[in-house]
Parts: C-alpha cells; structure tokens; sequence
C-alpha cells in the first residue's frame, strides 16, 4: 500500500481554509454587541436599529450602529451620536492572517465594521442635555 501525504493533508488544509477565510474581528469580537442605554428620567425611551424600548435596556447591536433616538414625554427628543474605539489589533491580524494578503478580511470586516467596539453604557440626561458614554461595564 502506497503512503499518500495528500490524504492525510487534505483534512487539515480544508480546515484550515475554513478558519482562514473568516476574518479576524468577525471570528474572535463578532459584528455585534450588548449595549446598555439609561436616562434618569422615568417614562424615557429609545429607538435604536428602528426599534423602540423603555430605559433602562440592554440591547444587541450591530457595529455598525452609531446613533439612536432618546425620547421622553417632558422633554425634547434628542438623537444621540456616540464614537466607537477603532481596534486596530484585528487591522493588523486582518492583513497578516487572512488569505490574499487581508484582502479577505478587509473586505469582510470593513462592510461589517467589526473592528469596532461599541461603548458598554449610553446615558442621555433630559434635564442637562448631556450625555455620558461608558467604555468598560462598571
């Protein structure tokens, strides 16, 4: 019987692709993320993502996801607009681990954002009108 290499390869260069081919921020962060949103008032709300919940809420969103409507009966609504940290580790990993020199995780990653974070807490405080945005869940 004739030992063939490529048998015994092929198992482990097919997994391997199918890891590869997924890039680095969507495999290890994913596309989404909980984030908690507040307001001092009673009777507030949000919309975000087009969907409407009463404060306080912790909600799954997307990456992509950067500003949502608080609104209260008293007061104004107010569309709020957050920052997101740009994780530039997954950039790196993207270009050094992903197949066609990152190509595939550029492009992937970049239409899904996913080498964003999302802030753990949005406050928005009718009363002052200011707002305060929590990086690390407390």
């Amino acid at each position: 019987m004739k030992f063939n290499i490529y048998r015994l390869l092929a198992p482990a260069v097919l997994s391997f692709s199918a890891v590869g081919l997924t890039s680095c921020a969507s495999l290890f962060d994913g596309t989404s993320q909980q984030v908690t949103f507040s307001s001092p008032q009673p009777g507030s709300s949000i919309t975000v993502e087009g969907e409407k919940s009463t404060l306080p809420v912790t909600k799954k969103i997307s990456k992509k996801t950067k500003t949502a409507t608080f609104t209260n009966s008293k007061y104004n609504s107010k569309e709020l607009a957050w920052k997101r940290d740009f994780q530039a580790g997954f950039l790196l990993m993207d270009v050094l681990f992903t197949p066609g020199f990152g190509v595939v995780g550029l492009v992937w990653d970049g239409s899904t954002q996913a080498w964003y974070k999302q802030p753990a807490v949005i406050d928005y405080n009718f009363a002052t009108g200011k707002s305060s945005v929590t990086e690390e869940v407390p």
